[in-house]
């Protein structure tokens, strides 16, 4: 039984320590950051890009959705492959994106949201209003 006990010890230790360094480093830092304004120049909402491809839209006001629209938001790496849908919402809120198949972002990355027909734009690029857009900056 010894030995036993002395490796469930041993291993709640190394346990206990991954679980202190992982809360001393503090939360996930944004490679790139782009703050999304509107057309009067109000920041609206605010796009962090991690290092794993993955992005966070947060909303910073309540968006206007009319009745049959949805927002879609869209990204520009490049202009030769012209916007890419990467999400649609019904109403300002929350939402975490993958961009792991785009590539990379840099910065100038551009972010934009525009209202949609249900089911997302039917060109496969934007049609609607832009409600806000913004570029990435390196995160400091």
């Amino acid at each position: 039984w010894r030995p036993l006990g002395l490796s469930g010890a041993l291993a709640g230790l190394v346990l206990a320590v991954a679980l202190a360094l992982t809360l001393a480093r503090g939360p996930l830092k944004p490679d790139y950051v782009a703050v999304l304004n509107t057309a009067d120049g109000r920041a609206a909402a605010v796009v962090n890009v991690y290092a794993d491809g993955t992005v966070n839209l947060i909303p910073l006001e309540d968006i206007a959705v009319p009745q049959g629209r949805i927002i879609e938001v869209w990204t520009l790496q490049s202009r030769e492959q012209g916007p890419v849908s990467i999400g649609r919402l019904d109403r300002a809120r929350s939402l975490r994106l993958d961009l792991r198949n785009l590539g990379r972002p840099d910065v100038n990355h551009l972010f934009e949201l525009t209202l949609e027909p249900p089911g997302g734009s039917p060109t496969g690029k934007p049609t609607g209003p832009i409600l806000m857009k913004g570029l990435a900056a390196r995160s400091i």
